[in-house]
């Protein structure tokens, strides 16, 4: 006699956690296209129409406290539900995911316009190399959580020192394969030299002359 096996009930939770990482292979996952090829697409418009983001900083109080509403309104609706969760309530709750997405990434642009807009060659250092961070950070971290997958500590001591040795273990591939190479040109539109003192290693990016008046 064959019972049949009852559903799995943790499809159902992974997908009321918002987009799926696109970390299983290279087959195309619509979910994972959509979500985050609309933000790609949104960022490449507004870098063509930067004046708009002026609005972030005006606003960045408004943008971060409606953040904060509908993240904690997401997080209850799925706390609350029964799994699975309904279809009105993952509606709802789809809905609250995507505001606080927006709201978060407008609140925290408009935050950093507004009180770090301020010439720093540490920032400017930090900003070049976050896109490097980011395509090669998950071979990294996935190493790392392995690594200390057995250690008998608690997750408050794991995941601050798999963060910190993975943003570490980056900045130092970063600064030596990356920033002078034609990859750190792809991503970051320019070629820094090799850099031969840490003052000269966060040089910021050179500035085009002011423009002169007209000759009297």
């Amino acid at each position: 006699m064959t019972i049949a096996a009852p559903r799995d009930w943790r499809i159902e939770i992974v997908a009321s956690t918002g987009i799926a990482s696109p970390d299983t292979g290279f087959t195309p996952q619509l979910p994972v296209i959509v979500g985050f090829g609309t933000a790609f697409a949104f960022g490449w418009l507004l870098h063509r129409q930067s004046e708009l983001v002026s609005a972030w900083r005006q606003r960045w109080a408004m943008h971060l406290a409606l953040a904060v509403v509908f993240t904690a309104v997401s997080l209850l609706t799925v706390e609350s539900a029964s799994v699975p969760l309904a279809a009105a309530l993952r509606l709802a709750y789809a809905v609250c995911y995507t505001l606080a997405m927006w709201h978060w990434i407008f609140g925290l642009i408009g935050t950093a316009l507004r009180f770090c807009s301020g010439e720093s060659p540490i920032r400017r250092y930090i900003a070049d190399s976050s896109y490097w961070l980011y395509l090669a950070h998950l071979p990294v971290v996935f190493a790392l959580q392995l690594t200390v997958l057995t250690w008998p500590l608690h997750w408050s001591i794991k995941f601050p020192f798999i963060v910190s040795l993975a943003v570490a273990l980056l900045l130092v591939t970063y600064h030596y394969c990356v920033r002078g190479t034609y990859v750190g040109e792809v991503l970051n539109g320019r070629r820094y030299a090799p850099a031969r003192s840490t003052t000269s290693s966060l040089t910021p990016y050179a500035r085009e002359p002011e423009p002169t008046g007209a000759a009297e």
